[in-house]
């Protein structure tokens, strides 16, 4: 596990390392960029937390036209913002499938016509290299917005120090 975590890690690091935007950026900057990159609009869904209890703690479908990435609506900002990231690095990363099932989709996303949809992920445990992967890419792209927020919110120097000093512990080469 723990050399698939480092090879995991490089990838990532490799992967940051080739994003064409400028660090640190905003949430919905960063939203604003994907959507140039893939042409395409961005969809941020809210979903009654009651509907996904069990489902996956975030959802991302990929239609031809758009993209839409479900969250739960109770989430705090920082983990809806995780979890947005999650799906988010799905869609950098090219991870395709369909790995929930359509019948559930019409559970959660009821106004979603299930033959419009070309990629479908849904995360609720972190048990393969995909997820593992798109996780570790995930709190990186979360730790880049979170100093952009540290910074403009005038939360102080001590709470940027946190960050940083998370993200040395997180991406530490020991």
């Amino acid at each position: 596990m723990a050399r698939s975590l480092e090879v995991a890690r490089r990838r990532v690091d490799a992967f940051m390392d080739a994003l064409p935007i400028e660090r640190p950026w905003s949430f919905d900057d960063f939203i604003g960029w994907m959507e140039a990159e893939r042409g395409r609009p961005i969809r941020l869904e809210p979903v009654d937390a009651a509907v996904i209890s069990g489902a996956p703690c975030g959802l991302w479908i990929g239609r031809e036209h758009d993209d839409v990435v479900m969250y739960a609506a109770g989430a705090s900002v920082y983990l809806r913002r995780h979890i947005i990231y999650h799906e988010l690095a799905h869609i950098l990363r090219g991870d395709s499938g369909l790995n929930v099932d359509l019948t559930a989709l019409q559970k959660l996303a009821p106004d979603v016509r299930p033959e419009t949809v070309r990629s479908l992920l849904g995360r609720a445990a972190y048990d393969d290299e995909v997820e593992q992967e798109a996780e570790l890419l995930a709190t990186r792209l979360f730790l880049a917005d979170s100093g952009a927020v540290s910074a403009r919110s005038g939360a102080g120097a001590k709470q940027s120090v946190r960050v940083s000093r998370l993200n040395n512990v997180v991406w530490s080469r020991s």
